[in-house]
């Protein structure tokens, strides 16, 4: 039998890839994103498309309605609204945006579709490292990141008896055509592998999630980020320092 699969966010960057790489492998794919795309380009063919903007819970609400009682093997949390601004310009508007589309939106989904989700099937919410920090200007981005980490507990719990998996990917930093203009360059040198991510290693973490290879993997959070999270920069710089005063 065919496994269908939704994937958020899927126009770009991981969730463009893990939509590729799922077709290519046999699922039966549906990309929802607010971005309209090319459906004849080799990068979106064999893809069915919903343009939803997750900001938007009537949109949210008639994507859910289309399925009717299709079965679903998985959905794939993927798309974010990466919002913020100066503290003292603090935007409520962009914080509001960012909730609904982060955290209201994946979880309407998977309440909506909880009765297509197959036994066996699987929920993945792309979180981010920085869902582990505080921030200055992202506050709306980080919080609902560290609100996916929770909601993603809560699911595995509630979906258990169903036979339904639920497991949260937190990526470091990924070469993403988005996001390559703000990366900082200090990341290649302080990440112990010495690079950053590329969208395919992420997406590759997600195929896993959904083999029977991961079967007894819930409620798990996986780090995907060439051991980033293992640096305090001050103690990196410290030892910098120390071992310059040496040579």
């Amino acid at each position: 039998m065919t496994r269908t699969i939704l994937i958020t966010g899927a126009a770009n960057g991981i969730g463009k890839v893990t939509a590729q790489k799922a077709r290519d492998e046999g699922f039966k794919v549906y990309g929802l994103d607010k971005v309209k795309v090319d459906e004849k380009s080799p990068d979106h063919k064999g893809i069915s498309w919903l343009h939803v903007d997750l900001s938007k819970r009537d949109e949210v609400d008639g994507a859910i309605k289309s399925f009717g009682d299709q079965p679903l093997f998985a959905i794939i949390n993927n798309a974010a609204e990466v919002l913020g601004s100066p503290w003292e310009k603090f935007n409520f508007d962009e914080w509001d945006k960012a909730i609904e589309a982060n955290i209201t939106a994946p979880l309407r989904l998977c309440h909506g579709l909880r009765k297509n989700l197959i036994q066996g099937g699987s929920i993945i919410n792309i979180s981010s490292e920085g869902a582990k920090y505080g921030a200055y200007g992202t506050i709306p981005y980080t919080l609902t990141k560290a609100a996916q980490l929770n909601l993603t507990q809560s699911l595995a719990i509630n979906f258990g008896p169903q036979g339904v998996r639920v497991n949260a990917i937190l990526p470091g930093w990924v070469n993403t055509e988005s996001a390559k203009p703000f990366i900082p360059p200090v990341t290649t040198e302080v990440t112990p592998l010495g690079r950053n991510a590329e969208p395919e290693e992420v997406a590759d973490v997600i195929l896993f999630l959904l083999s029977d290879k991961a079967k007894f993997i819930n409620g798990a959070q996986i780090d995907v980020d060439g051991g980033f999270n293992t640096i305090d920069y001050s103690v990196y710089q410290l030892d910098k320092a120390m071992n310059s005063s040496h040579s």
